[in-house]
């Protein structure tokens, strides 16, 4: 057993913790023109303009939100409305991927590189939907192995824990007890059903991989999909719907390559929802009872301090063109969406430094005409032959 803070208290198998089920609503899944939302009977399928970059899309437990990885331009995690609108990107989250929503819609769980180094294993990790703050570790101490896919479902985070010497294991953390420990071996991509009680997760065969399920405590395993090891396919990534009914999840290696599939607990039935994707889908629950995420500031009054984060470097080419700015130069900055400031920040503080200068001279930051008729109020930083200002 993992002991993340206090002592080691053995999990039991509980439903106090788990939401009620709820109504099943939206599927969403990953492909290479982005996040598709759409109905789960296959129809009303699209990418929203402003998600044609996101990838490991997941709904709050309510519904009205999502949390997603951008990777194209500014990369990193972002908390948006379910059409890519009103978004707040998380900073420090270049490399961060698979985030879960978390402690009453107000945090989220990821995996990522401990100081950013992509060389190093996988450790989860837990910030503000907010975009405040830093994020931490969500373990005191390294596991020793590599963490990743959490998936949270009231005071549980089910995870996989990956270590080089064995297959993979899902693990349950409890955010009660402060403590993790394993469930299952030879296991992966472990989801929590609505009511609490049990456990989806893809196990390895000799010809595939397919779904299996199990009490909360590892107990009792049945296979669900069997089409893993008879057509050498990878199911992975599953995620109960809301209604505990059907399970979504990615498959690989079938007639279309890459396919998000539903199956059916009812009918034993695997059915492609969307071909040529690459999954990690996640289902919206119609939950008005469940906590609401908090929302970003809507006034323009307030100053809401970040991290520092350079957004523009004219020596390495950081955010505009590489080189010296000459005289009656004008070099472009686009501040919203940058380094975590809101994509509707109305006003932000910039510190802006003049270094290594060849000649004296002045520079002022003033925004766009089309934007306002008057210059910003601003420092204007002074120049000198070799000073720094």
């Amino acid at each position: 057993m993992l002991a993340v803070t206090g002592s080691f208290v053995a999990l039991q198998p509980a439903t106090a913790n788990a939401t009620e089920p709820g109504t099943d609503g939206l599927l969403a899944t990953s492909s290479d023109y982005g996040t598709y939302i759409g109905n789960a009977d296959g129809t009303g399928q699209h990418v929203p303009t402003p998600l044609s970059s996101a990838r490991y899309t997941t709904w709050s437990s309510d519904g009205s939100r999502i949390a997603w990885q951008n990777y194209a331009g500014t990369a990193g995690l972002v908390v948006s409305d379910p059409d890519g609108t009103s978004q707040v990107r998380i900073p420090n989250t270049t490399y961060s991927e698979g985030p879960t929503w978390y402690d009453s819609n107000t945090k989220l769980v990821f995996a990522d590189y401990p100081s950013d180094n992509i060389a190093s294993r996988t450790q989860l990790y837990v910030a503000s939907v907010l975009g405040t703050g830093s994020k931490t570790p969500l373990f005191a101490t390294d596991t020793g192995c590599a963490d990743h896919h959490p998936l949270a479902h009231g005071n549980l985070i089910a995870f996989t824990h990956s270590c080089t010497s064995s297959p993979s294991q899902v693990w349950l953390y409890d955010k009660t007890t402060g403590t993790a420990h394993k469930v299952l071996d030879n296991a992966s991509d472990g989801d929590i059903s609505p009511d609490g009680t049990k456990i989806v997760f893809s196990r390895t065969s000799t010809y595939g991989d397919d779904l299996f399920e199990s009490a909360i405590d590892g107990s009792g395993v049945t296979q669900l999909t069997t089409t893993g090891a008879t057509q050498n396919k990878h199911h992975g990534a599953p995620v109960w719907s809301p209604s505990g009914t059907r399970i979504a999840y990615y498959s690989n290696g079938g007639p279309n390559g890459q396919d998000t599939e539903i199956f059916d607990m009812a009918a034993k039935t695997e059915t492609v929802w969307l071909a040529w994707s690459w999954g990690s889908p996640s289902w919206q629950p119609i939950n008005p009872s469940a906590p609401k995420p908090p929302m970003p500031p809507t006034d323009r009054g307030t100053y809401y301090p970040m991290s520092p984060y350079r957004i523009m470097d004219t020596r390495s080419g950081q955010g505009a063109p590489k080189g010296a700015v000459g005289n009656g130069g004008v070099v472009s900055l686009q501040v919203t969406g940058a380094g975590g400031v809101p994509t509707d920040a109305s006003t932000v503080v910039l510190n802006v430094t003049v270094t290594e200068p060849t000649a004296g001279g002045t520079s002022r930051c003033t925004r766009p005409v089309w934007l306002a008729r008057r210059r910003l109020r601003s420092t204007t930083p002074r120049g000198g032959p070799g000073r720094t200002r």
